[in-house]
């Protein structure tokens, strides 16, 4: 047989097979990038060994053979990845926990002014209207149109406003939250 009859079996080979493959592979890793990964680098690894492989040995059998042993492979990896990811973060919850538990008074005010720092910081990024559209709503407890008769804007406006303020507080408290609720369930 010559090379280009080889190549033409070849192109035949991942014409016919390259899509039943992929559905295997997915179907254990989950992931359509990796799947794809996994069946490229089976048809390349044929390809390289195409030569030296016995011919009793069918072709569509050895790349399966090859997607499957490669999807076991990664599943083995991301099993340790997983597990050494979890030992991780669950030494770094108790680290949390067992500071947010030995936290004293001058933490508790440490904490309180770096979360007032914060939200005036978040206030003061937004525009005048924003920043007192969500003070009226929220510190003087106008509803929503008073506050909006008190800005001549539409009560939908009154709310983009507020929660876009909210927004970006939760995105820059995030870190405080858990502190936050327990801090708030103590004052209870």
């Amino acid at each position: 047989m010559d090379k280009t009859s080889r190549l033409f079996d070849f192109e035949e080979l991942y014409k016919s097979y390259r899509q039943k493959f992929l559905l295997i592979a997915k179907m254990y890793v989950h992931d359509d990038v990796i799947a794809e990964d996994i069946v490229a680098e089976s048809f390349i690894n044929f390809w390289e060994k195409h030569e030296s492989i016995s011919v009793d040995v069918s072709p569509a059998a050895y790349v399966l053979g090859t997607v499957k042993n490669k999807c076991l492979m990664y599943l083995r990896e991301q099993k340790i990845k997983d597990k050494v990811i979890g030992e991780i973060a669950k030494r770094w919850d108790y680290e949390q926990n067992i500071a947010v538990l030995e936290d004293s008074e001058v933490n508790k005010k440490l904490f309180s002014s770096e979360v007032a720092t914060i939200y005036r910081e978040v206030l003061n990024s937004f525009s005048e209207r924003q920043r007192g559209v969500f003070l009226a709503s929220r510190h003087d407890g106008m509803t929503y149109l008073q506050i909006a008769d008190k800005f001549e804007i539409t009560p939908r406006q009154v709310t983009r406003d507020i929660q876009k303020v909210l927004a970006a507080l939760r995105d820059a408290l995030q870190d405080y939250l858990p502190l936050a609720v327990i801090t708030a369930l103590l004052n209870l």
